[in-house]
């Protein structure tokens, strides 16, 4: 399974992105971004600029470049300057939170099909620059509730077969 994830947070919505990769190796990172950088793209919202930790690599940087777009890195040790770093700390208590949440009977080594539905609430409760919508509508347009119900991730449910088409001895 996957064992990392990439947040990244988009600031003119002020949605917080994230993606799930398997290792640290440059071929895992470089796809989780760019599967980010092309669901920006999707919403005609990519980047001019990424602030990044000092932890990118050459290749990691090369990828940055090829979108055309330009980076700067983050001094080590300098987190106050970054507002990704909050929104990397938010996004953790929001996922403990999930996770916290889930039943007891959820396989640990899951976790990673509970993030589109995290960040889906997180950025439905963040409000973006615009204070009357939230960072979710700024990014990706109006969420339809009545389309999709939402409901505690990881939560143990009951499906209840119709005595119509279950067989005789069935529950």
């Amino acid at each position: 399974g996957n064992q990392y994830i990439m947040i990244a947070l988009h600031s003119e919505s002020n949605a917080i992105l994230v993606q799930p990769f398997k290792t640290k190796h440059d071929t895992h990172r470089i796809n989780a971004y760019t599967t980010l950088y092309n669901r920006l793209a999707l919403n005609h919202a990519t980047p001019d600029v990424h602030i990044l930790d000092n932890e990118a690599s050459t290749a990691f940087l090369a990828a940055i470049n090829k979108n055309g777009c330009k980076y700067q890195l983050v001094p080590p040790h300098v987190h106050r300057r970054n507002r990704t770093e909050r929104a990397i700390r938010t996004f953790k208590d929001h996922f403990l939170t999930i996770l916290a949440g889930t039943a007891p009977t959820y396989p640990k080594d899951r976790w990673d099909l509970l993030l589109p539905q995290a960040e889906l609430t997180l950025n439905l409760l963040r409000t973006s620059n615009t204070p009357t919508i939230s960072a979710w509508e700024s990014l990706f347009g109006k969420f339809n509730f009545d389309a999709t119900p939402i409901g505690p991730a990881g939560c143990r449910i009951l499906i209840h077969t119709k005595a119509a088409i279950r067989r005789s001895w069935e529950n």
